[in-house]
C-alpha cells in the first residue's frame, strides 16, 4: 500500500466535529429564513426535485420557483456571511 503524504490528507479531510459545527450553524441560519425560502431550498437540495416539480408542489411556475430559489440562496448567503461562513 502506498503511503499518502499527510500534508495532502489533512488538506482534504475536515474533522468530524468541524462538519457538525458547520451543519449546526447552517441549520440555525436556515431557521432564520422565511418558510417559503426554507421550503424551496429543502425541496431543491435535500429532495433533489427539479424546478418543475417544486413549482407543482408550491403552486408556482418553474420560472417563479427558480427565482424564489435564487432569492433564498442569496438571503442564506448573506446570513452565512454575517456569521463569517461565506
Amino acid at each position: 500500500m502506498r503511503e499518502v503524504d499527510p500534508r495532502i490528507e489533512r488538506r482534504h479531510v475536515r474533522p468530524v466535529r468541524e462538519d457538525h459545527e458547520h451543519a449546526a450553524l447552517l441549520a440555525d441560519q436556515l431557521a432564520m429564513l422565511p418558510e417559503h425560502y426554507r421550503e424551496v431550498l429543502v425541496l431543491r437540495h435535500l429532495e433533489n426535485l427539479s424546478f418543475d416539480e417544486i413549482g407543482v408542489h408550491m403552486e408556482r411556475t418553474p420560472g417563479a420557483t427558480r427565482m424564489l430559489w435564487l432569492r433564498a440562496i442569496d438571503e442564506l448567503r448573506k446570513l452565512l456571511k454575517a456569521r463569517g461562513m461565506a
